[in-house]
């Protein structure tokens, strides 16, 4: 209740009482009655004041209790804190806006004032958001919007069309859409992020389409598109079954497995490897058992070992002797009884043991994040501060950083810190250079993991990302543990990487956003449970539950 009602001492007891009147209205299966024109208005001013709160909490509180008002003004307030400056406050009115219905609103969607703003938050968050409306869409109006100037705006507009389509909520003739689609895959202009979004998005609008451009599209020199041609070409292909064409876009898609075969990005072998498993043929086999032969990367090498396991129900390792075996007794084409639900292999490599005081190497291309804000230098009971009790967790992996791990070191706070610049390949001394770059920073205030991740995948030469953290992102873009998970997850849909996370005192519910990160991508969750902290003054709010 106290996210829908803020407390009656905060407001006085007409104010309290009429918010809790109206919370219960809009609380499922207790309606009495419609509150009427005064009562509506009244709580509408109540919310309205609540959005200057100085408390980001409370302006968060006000968004969503105005999405329940779903007034045309409440939508009008909902969208001018798209620009608050505190992310828990603005992520509340992007999540509110999905159900907006407000014309007037949705009139200005894609104007200046939106899609066209020169707040590049207000346009990012609004492309997001598209995918999630009503609808339903013209598609010559979605092609047109997708003219909206920055690649990132662009890749997350692509996303909603792709999720528009899937949703149903496409109408008109596509022609214009299509081709738009069409030229954002051939862009050299463009990102790989927006090239591959593209044809993620045409496959959903005009699958067929991509017989002409996927094929071009692995022969790309932008990883991103290599991998965004395969998973669309996946995806005309899982149609087509659906649709009782089978075998449409099989030959294309086998083709570009083998192109991309050998690739000389590890984001692209890993995509490839995720995918074979997923396609149960002989051809996806031969590729698995030669990788398996020549695979170097620690972690891929697991991924290809699990993709044979899952497509054959046998249990072999890292052995490509009985894989090879069992490859010649296959036939051309489908396999013959394709099993699912095996687990992944425990990594045969450098993995934390149970109860050792260091953190889990799942990899040997891995950048380790360290969360130093202030929850983390909360002392506590003990006299110890959070980040004391952890250093030894830093200090007895650095220790053994093994030689020729590609790897770097991301500290922060308000701001990432890397160590070094760019990954790098481990000497003997790395660990030792490393331990005195953390001993050296004093860090403190909110912790915006948002850009150090940004920062750490742009680079696009690891496969794992290991997080040291208690799991609250307390500064940076976003805020909502879900809308965080969800958005992480779709920008390394092309550009996948493993979340390896040690979460520090972390709570069950934020634990559970995390736990989803890590196994849509493949990676591990530890739990840190130290010494309680001491109390400290109560802060108004709480962490959302979306």
């Amino acid at each position: 209740m106290r996210s829908r009602v803020v407390k009656i001492a905060d407001r006085g007891l007409w104010g309290g009482a009429l918010a809790l009147g109206l919370a219960l209205f809009f609380l499922p299966g207790l309606r009495a009655q419609e509150p009427s024109l005064r009562e509506q208005r009244a709580f509408f001013k109540e919310a309205k004041s609540q959005l200057s709160n100085p408390s980001p909490s409370a302006r968060a509180s006000a968004v969503r209790k105005l999405s329940k008002l779903g007034t045309r003004e409440a939508w009008e307030l909902i969208w001018e804190v798209l620009d608050d400056g505190q992310a828990e406050a603005a992520d509340a009115a992007q999540l509110a806006l999905r159900n907006c219905d407000a014309e007037r609103v949705l009139k200005k969607w894609a104007g200046r004032d939106g899609l066209r703003s020169k707040d590049l938050g207000r346009r990012w968050r609004l492309a997001e958001t598209t995918g999630w409306l009503q609808g339903p869409f013209e598609a010559h109006e979605l092609a047109a919007w997708l003219r909206a100037g920055d690649d990132e705006t662009t890749r997350l507009l692509l996303r909603s069309v792709e999720r528009l389509a899937q949703r149903g909520c496409i109408v008109g003739g596509s022609d214009r859409l299509v081709s738009r689609l069409a030229s954002l895959a051939r862009s050299s202009r463009a990102s790989g992020a927006v090239n591959g979004g593209a044809l993620l998005a045409l496959a959903q609008v005009d699958a067929p389409q991509l017989g002409s451009l996927a094929l071009p599209a692995i022969r790309s020199k932008k990883p991103e598109l290599r991998v965004g041609a395969l998973l669309a070409l996946e995806e005309w292909v899982a149609q087509s079954q659906s649709d009782g064409r089978n075998g449409v876009g099989v030959s294309q898609l086998e083709e570009g497995c083998r192109r991309l075969a050998g690739d000389d990005s590890v984001l692209v072998r890993r995509a490839l490897y995720s995918l074979l498993g997923r396609f149960p043929r002989r051809s996806s086999v031969e590729l698995l058992v030669a990788a398996l032969k020549t695979e170097e990367a620690m972690r891929l090498r697991q991924q290809v070992i699990a993709a044979l396991q899952e497509l054959s129900g046998l249990r072999y390792r890292g052995d490509p002797r009985p894989w090879q075996a069992w490859l010649g007794e296959l036939k051309p084409g489908p396999l013959p009884t394709p099993q699912r639900g095996s687990k992944t292999p425990q990594a045969e490599g450098r993995t934390a043991a149970a109860g050792s005081l260091r953190l889990p190497l799942n990899s040997d291309r891995v950048a380790l994040l360290i969360d130093l804000s202030g929850s983390v230098q909360q002392k506590l009971k003990a006299g110890s501060t959070r980040k004391e009790a952890l250093d030894q967790y830093i200090r007895n992996t650095l220790k053994v950083l093994p030689v020729g791990t590609l790897f770097q070191l991301v500290p922060y706070a308000a701001q990432p810190h890397p160590w070094p610049a760019e990954p790098e390949v481990a000497d003997r001394r790395m660990g030792q250079r490393a331990q005195e770059y953390y001993d050296d920073l004093h860090l403190a205030g909110t912790g915006d993991l948002w850009e150090a991740l940004e920062l750490t995948l742009a680079g696009g030469e690891l496969d794992s990302v290991l997080i040291l953290s208690d799991g609250a992102p307390t500064g940076g873009f976003h805020w909502d543990l879900g809308l965080f998970v969800q958005l992480t997850l779709e920008r390394v849909r092309l550009a996948p990487v493993s979340f390896d996370l040690v979460l520090v005192d972390a709570g069950k519910r934020v634990t559970a956003h995390w736990k989803n990160l890590a196994e849509q991508t493949g990676g591990t969750l530890t739990s840190v449970k130290l010494a309680a902290a001491k109390k400290l003054p109560t802060k108004k709010g709480r962490r959302s539950k979306h």
